[in-house]
Order: structure tokens, then sequence, then C-alpha cells
């Protein structure tokens, strides 16, 4: 279980058309700083328009990415700091993937225009996905400084960008041609003999289109996760900030690294997580005692944080200390209040250990507190209080969490980018 929280670190992003902030670019910017539910701490101070990263001397700026992580504010509001950290890089490794589409496209001479409908298309979607107005959007713009053709501006690149990157993803596929020797083969193994007997011949064309169609995304996805691991590869890719440096390394088995940019970040931010990953890139180089002296560290600089002691508690589970893994779980479990993850982890750790009272206790909370969600709305993204919950894995648990990062299902343009670099 221990191993959970690296495996689920790397996560699938959206980017999504019209990462434009109407409702003030700060509000990413606090989700940034804030790092969800986990509590306070000293603040990093910076300067959004300095740059975040860098894609060959091409800069991308903090203030692009405090708008793009506005865009999943609301999703991740109960985000916990541990999850909220890789999440962030996601954020920004999208950003990055997305500057290397452009850049392949500038190779390529792809280009793109966009018409007056697709801009006043994507302003209606706005205006109705934010339940406001013309006149209210043009009130928002003024208090802002700006008008609403400095909107419509900053919609027309958004779409030309989007456009630009669908563009150059299509380029990459290429054309695509299917054996149908292996159209035939994938029929023969997912129907058996019986059901292909019983098919009308419309029925079996109808089933090999679908086997083919799959056969060829499969394959464009082929082509282009062979080019962007080579775009990412040849690439001088710089990242600025020291944290979502530390988690790049960390993702990236560069342990040694990652120490040195978390020590960097934990001189800038008092964040609980960094000390969490922090230990954690001492322990997977065998540095146990570090990891352990690190913790201590971490739980004094943030009594009460049931994320800390629940990740000491971790270490020590894995280390197969049966009674500290209890100790810290038990103080995680004191200083979990209402914090419904917290909750189900840590009935997944007592399980783990074999302590079916000390789970039970925690699962109990936890359908009690969904319930108390689900009573006042809330509770939509989780599973019934009625589901044999205890059958969950914890991969399942962090869908409960990811589920809602993907781009509003309203806005129908969106290309998916693997946020691993």
């Amino acid at each position: 279980m221990f191993n959970e929280l690296r495996k689920n670190s790397k996560i699938v992003v959206y980017l999504v058309v019209l990462a434009f902030a109407i409702t003030g670019a700060f509000m990413g910017y606090g989700a940034y700083m804030g790092g969800g539910t986990g509590g306070g701490g000293q603040q990093q101070s910076m300067d959004v328009d300095d740059a975040i990263a860098s894609v060959n001397g091409d800069e991308i700026s903090r203030q692009q990415y405090f708008n793009m992580l506005q865009n999943y504010a609301q999703q991740t509001a109960q985000f916990s700091r541990t999850q909220m950290l890789p999440f962030r890089l996601s954020i920004l490794n999208s950003l990055i993937e997305e500057r290397l589409l452009h850049l392949e496209a500038q190779e390529r001479g792809i280009d793109a225009d966009v018409g007056e409908e697709e801009v006043e298309e994507a302003i209606n979607q706005i205006l109705e996905q934010n339940q406001i107005s013309m006149e209210e959007l043009e009130e928002i713009m003024a208090n802002q400084g700006f008008t609403i053709e400095d909107f419509r501006d900053s919609v027309r690149a958004s779409i030309q960008q989007q456009n630009i990157v669908e563009a150059t993803i299509e380029d990459i596929h290429g054309t695509v041609e299917v054996d149908e020797d292996l159209v035939e083969e994938r029929f023969e193994q997912e129907y058996s003999e019986e059901d292909i007997n019983e098919m009308t011949d419309e029925e079996k064309e109808s089933a090999k289109n679908d086997i083919r169609d799959s056969l060829i995304s499969e394959l464009e996805d082929e082509n282009f996760e062979a080019w962007l691991s080579e775009a990412r590869d040849s690439a001088e890719i710089e990242i600025y900030d020291a944290a979502l440096r530390g988690m790049r390394y960390y993702q990236n088995d560069e342990f040694a690294n990652a120490r040195e940019s978390f020590y960097e970040a934990i001189e800038m931010q008092n964040d609980p997580a960094l000390y969490i990953y922090l230990a954690e890139s001492y322990y997977y180089d065998n540095d146990f005692e570090n990891a352990v002296e690190t913790m201590d560290i971490a739980m004094e600089e943030h009594p009460e944080s049931w994320e800390v002691a629940f990740h000491f508690g971790e270490i020590y589970s894995e280390e197969g200390n049966i009674d500290k893994a209890t100790e810290k779980y038990d103080l995680a479990s004191d200083y979990a209040g209402e914090n419904l993850m917290a909750r189900y982890q840590l009935n997944l750790a007592f399980n783990e250990l074999g302590d079916e009272e000390r789970a039970s206790n925690e699962m109990n909370k936890f359908i009690e507190l969904q319930q108390e969600m689900q009573d006042i709305g809330t509770g939509d993204a989780l599973p019934p209080a009625d589901e044999d919950i205890d059958e969950l894995d914890t991969e399942e648990l962090e869908e409960l969490d990811t589920d809602d990062l993907e781009a509003d299902e309203e806005l129908d343009e969106e290309v998916e980018i693997d946020g691993d670099l």
C-alpha cells in the first residue's frame, strides 16, 4: 500500500479548450499555493509574470499555469496535499507537451484559421457553463481592466491553439493501415465460435469494422507515444519551480536529485507534502534512518496533520513494525476529523495490518461522513453508502478523487495529454 502514492502520482490530464480565467487568475494561484485541504503553511512568494518552466528556451509563464489550474479549482478542492503536488506537476506537464506540439507544428508548417462562428459558439458555451449573461461577462472583464474584444481575441487564440494541436496530432498519427489477418484474429478472440455462427453477415462485418477502428486507434496512439517520447528526450526542458522539479525527479526515480529540489522547495514553502515526498525519496534509496528523521521533523513542523502521521505509519508498516505503524495510524485517525479520504485510507491501512476492529471503526466513520455529504448534496462523486465499500481497492479509491479531473463534458473539443515527462 505504501507504493500506491507513487503509483498514483502520475495523472492523465485533459488540455481543455478555452483555458481562459473569466473569474480571475488568482483563484488558480490560490489553489496552487493552498494545496487542497491539507491545512495552512508558509506560502511561497512569487511573481506570476515569471516563467515556471521552459521548453527549448520557450518559456511557460506562471500566469498561464495558474489559469490552467483554475479550471480544476473546484474539482481539486478536496485533494490532500500529497495528491495535489503530483496533480500540479501533471498540469505543468500538459502545458509542456502542448508546447512540444506547437514547436512540432511550426516544423511541419501546420497552422489553423478560426472562423467567427467558432468564436461565437465557444463564447456561448462559456456563458452557459458559467450561467452568466453577456452583460455580466462584459462587467467581469471591465472589472479586470479588459474589454469584451480582449476576451474574444483570447477565445480566438485559444481555439486556434487547440486546432493546431489537434491537426498536429493527426499529422503525427499519419496514415495507418491494419492487417486484415489481425482483424480476423482479434475477431475470433473476442467472439466464441457459437456467437459467430449465430451472427448474420451484416453483424459480422459490423463487428469487424469496430475491431478495425479499434486497431487503427491503437496504432495511432503508438505513433503518437513514440513521437512524444522522442520529443521529450530531445527537448531541453527546465522546470524552475523547486517543488514541481522535485516531483518530476521523484517520479523518474532520481531520488538524490528529488531530495535536493525538495529541500530547496521547503525553504520557500513549508508544505507537509514536501516532507512526505522527501522522506520517501530517502526510503526508496534504502535510507530508512533519514526517512524517519525527516518524518519526525515533519511532525514537529506540522503537528496534528493526519497526512504526515499517516505516511509515517506507512513507512513503519512497510518495514514490518506493526506497533509503530499502528501508533502513527492512530494519530492520523485522531487528526483526521471529517476528512473522508483519510478515513478510507486508514481503513485500508488497518486492514493490511490485520487490525479488523480499527479498520471497521474507520469504515463506519467513512460511511457516516459520506452519508452526511450525500444528505447535503455534495457526495455525487462518491459511491453510495450501501455499496460494498470493503471491496474497493486503492486504485478505485483514487478514482473517487480523479474522475472529475476531466474537462466538463459540455466542452466538445479536448485533447488527451499524457501527464508523464
